[in-house]
């Protein structure tokens, strides 16, 4: 009778939804990614090796809705040069909160939050890895989290991280000027 009990208990656990944020799928590309998502955390490392925008989603469970989840990831730099700024989007969630980010050679990141983008500038490039929220455990660092309120289980829940572009408005600044400066040079 145990045995039959234990057999149905492997059964019925086995058709069971998942129990925690699972990773489902990521862009192709050379770009690492490790998966430690648990029940109401989704967690990762992403070896960066292009600039390019890295897609994640991750299919979410009923243990991961309706309030905050925790959002901590090391961005590994395996580029080949400094990186000036990142970029953190979700595509359907909000940040909730904006913990902390921490620098493997210090120095200080200036987070501006864009509704469902974060955007993180470096007063330095940055060689090595960028730690976002806690992923560590570390004295003093809190998680991000995200708001999971208006979602539901089975959800697939995309996070794509990527050196953003440089802004058009600015690139529009710069050209106007040059044009300006060039005219004025002209008509002297």
């Amino acid at each position: 009778m145990k045995q039959l009990l234990a057999t149905a208990a492997l059964v019925l656990a086995a058709h069971l939804p998942a129990s925690a944020a699972v990773l489902v799928g990521a862009t192709p590309g050379p770009n690492t990614v490790t998966d430690y998502s648990a029940d109401g955390l989704v967690s990762f490392d992403l070896d960066l090796a292009n600039g390019g925008p890295v897609r994640l989603d991750f299919a979410l469970s009923a243990a991961d809705v309706g309030a905050t989840i925790d959002f901590d990831a090391i961005v590994r730099n395996f580029i080949g040069s400094g990186l000036s700024r990142l970029f953190i989007s979700l595509g359907i969630a909000d940040f909730d909160a904006i913990g902390t980010v921490t620098r493997t050679f210090g120095g200080s990141t200036l987070v501006e939050l864009n509704g469902s983008t974060a955007y993180l500038q470096f007063d330095s490039p940055e060689f090595l890895d960028v730690f976002i929220g806690d992923p560590l455990g570390s004295a003093g660092a809190t998680d991000w989290r995200i708001d999971t309120g208006a979602l539901n289980a089975g959800d697939v829940l995309s996070i794509t991280i990527g050196i953003p572009e440089p802004d058009s408005r600015a690139l529009l600044l710069a050209a106007l000027l040059a044009l300006g400066w060039t005219a004025r040079r002209r008509h002297r």
